[in-house]
């Protein structure tokens, strides 16, 4: 009875900061901005990838659980234990992940058209990572050259490749918004008073994930399949100051 006692005692110290790591992960609701972290809890839950290998599972901590990762990944009886607390959690569906997300961008504000109250976008692009979304098929979430080193580790990941592409359900357009007359002057003003010569604006793309789609063998990329829900332009960076969009 003492030697059960002490097993379940030292189970516990062991599966009990991963537990209050858990209860601070349970945020699934609302758009996110993508990061590795997240997209990687989304790629299990949805089953992309197969957590019972413990070779992802193990990646899976370290990117997702990384303080938990550095604490006990060097003691196997530890850390088997945290596996498959990991595991089990996963399976059982306890681990929250995210579906909505939202992806941001830089665009030109083209002129404004008084008959039919839009302003375009405009093509004529000086920002390398600006665009006019026309016909649009899919979408980046995470790029590769955005990852960086994670918990103490250089290089990219083994299986949750850093490059993962959300493809739409159907193609989207939006190179223009609608904008009533009235509102067009202080638009502009506001746009010359921060001297935006460029005519500068922000884009906040918010979109839903809907499910995964195979990987393709020795491919670089994760795909998923989804929905945009809404394309929304600002003024400023900080995306505080609107000024249009379109909902889907």
């Amino acid at each position: 009875m003492k030697r059960a006692f002490v097993i379940l005692f030292v189970f516990f110290i062991l599966v009990a900061p991963l537990q209050e790591a858990f209860a601070e992960e349970k945020v699934s609701e609302g758009y996110a901005l993508t990061s590795m972290k997240e997209l990687v809890k989304t790629i299990i839950g949805m089953e992309v990838l197969d957590i019972n290998d413990i070779k992802i599972a193990d990646e899976y901590a370290r990117l997702v659980y990384c303080n938990i990762y550095r604490k006990s990944y060097s003691n196997d009886v530890e850390w088997n234990e945290i596996r498959k607390k990991i595991i089990s959690d996963v399976m059982e569906k306890r681990e929250y992940y995210r579906v909505m997300y939202e992806v941001h961008g830089i665009f030109k504000l083209g002129r404004y058209n008084f008959e039919t109250q839009f302003f375009s976008i405009s093509e004529n692009l000086d920002y390398e990572k600006s665009a006019v979304m026309r016909n649009v098929i899919s979408i980046d979430l995470f790029l590769n050259q955005e990852y960086t080193p994670h918990c103490g580790i250089n290089g990219h990941p083994t299986f949750f490749m850093p490059n993962v592409v959300l493809k739409l359900n159907k193609p989207m357009t939006v190179d223009r918004f609608e904008v009533p007359m009235e509102k067009v002057e202080g638009i502009l003003v506001r746009m010359k008073e921060a001297k935006n010569v460029k005519r500068t604006i922000y884009g906040r793309i918010r979109v839903h994930i809907t499910g995964p789609l195979p990987i393709i063998k020795n491919s670089s990329k994760i795909k998923m399949k989804g929905d945009v829900m809404s394309v929304d332009f600002f003024l400023d960076p900080e995306m505080t100051k609107y000024i249009g969009g379109t909902k889907f």
